[in-house]
């Protein structure tokens, strides 16, 4: 997979179930769709959630792999200043959400950006609003 000017996002609903997922998910199965949602849309339901997930060291890391295209890992660690086994870390958890991907070479591991940049997409007030009825999060004017 090539690199188009394209954009990871990270969407906060807090409306977003477990079970309106696995709604979907069964009408995927039903209509025999084969993706639920877009690759490059990663749907939260915390706020909590975006900040375990998306910390500022991985987006460092992420930054890191997009400018610099590192040919390993060991590079990437010494590009950042940073601990091999830290960065390993990391990368693997970008690579599950499928921000980059770790290409398998010979000897070495190479960390490889799939997007260009990362977006965190928060919702207006009334989403909040239909949530509980009242606004729960101070957003915009």
């Amino acid at each position: 997979m090539t690199k188009n000017n394209k954009t990871f996002i990270i969407q906060y609903d807090p409306t977003a179930t477990p079970r309106e997922m696995f709604r979907g998910f069964w009408e995927a199965v039903d209509k025999e769709k084969r993706y639920i949602q877009p690759k490059n849309l990663m749907v939260v339901d915390s706020i909590e959630t975006v900040y375990r997930i998306m910390t500022e060291p991985r987006l460092e890391i992420f930054y890191a792999i997009s400018e610099k295209k590192p040919t390993s890992l060991n590079q990437l660690a010494e590009v950042l200043g940073k601990d091999a086994a830290n960065v390993w870390r990391d990368c693997q958890v970008l690579a599950n959400l499928g921000v980059i991907k770790l290409k398998k070479g010979e000897k070495e591991v190479q960390p490889v950006a799939l997007y260009d940049r990362i977006v965190f997409d928060f919702p207006n007030r009334e989403v909040f609003r239909q949530k509980s009825g009242r606004i729960v999060l101070a957003v915009g004017h």
